[in-house]
């Protein structure tokens, strides 16, 4: 498919230098396999974020949850806390992108009322919230390993504090 630039009426194939545009494209046929411009779309946005790197994100948090609780690594205030603030801001922004597209995916798009166009609302819908892989499922995945983390972060400064705490302790018995 070629795609057709309209630039200040004017209609062609060749985009002059310096000129702004929005390519058109024509009608693709309809197909019934799933790796149209929807689908492809999605996958370029959230190809960062494959499956295999999500359920890797995941067990990488769950490692750092289980390490924290077992002692394997202690965090003070100064040095965990700033991490626990970043991941806070990130989790809020993970949050109001989940909302969003919770939003937008709450009724099919309207892009017609002629069967292809609801077959392509249909299918825009699927890709966004049914399919694996989709961007809501890894949205919810990465805000679940934000929250590990978090976690983790949270179990290793106490960890850490009580640990001092233990030392100050133990120092101030022996200089009795």
């Amino acid at each position: 498919m070629r795609a057709r630039y309209t630039a200040l009426g004017v209609r062609g194939t060749e985009l002059r230098k310096g000129w702004c545009a929005m390519p058109t494209y024509e009608d693709p046929e309809p197909t019934k396999d799933s790796s149209g411009p929807i689908s492809q779309s999605a996958g370029a946005i959230f190809g960062a974020m494959g499956g295999g790197q999500v359920a890797e994100m995941t067990s990488e948090a769950k490692k750092m949850v289980s390490s924290a609780e077992s002692g394997g690594f202690m965090v003070s205030e100064d040095a965990g806390q700033p991490i626990r603030d970043s991941l806070a801001r990130i989790q809020e922004r993970v949050r109001a992108t989940l909302f969003e597209i919770e939003n937008l995916i709450s009724a099919e798009p309207p892009l017609g009322d002629h069967p292809y166009g609801r077959q392509v609302a249909r299918r825009q819908r699927e890709v966004m919230v049914d399919d694996a892989g989709s961007p809501l499922e890894m949205l919810r995945e990465l805000e679940r390993v934000l929250a590990d983390a978090d976690k983790a972060l949270e179990v290793a400064m106490k960890r850490y504090k009580d640990s001092e705490s233990a030392a100050s302790s133990s120092v101030a018995q022996h200089q009795v």
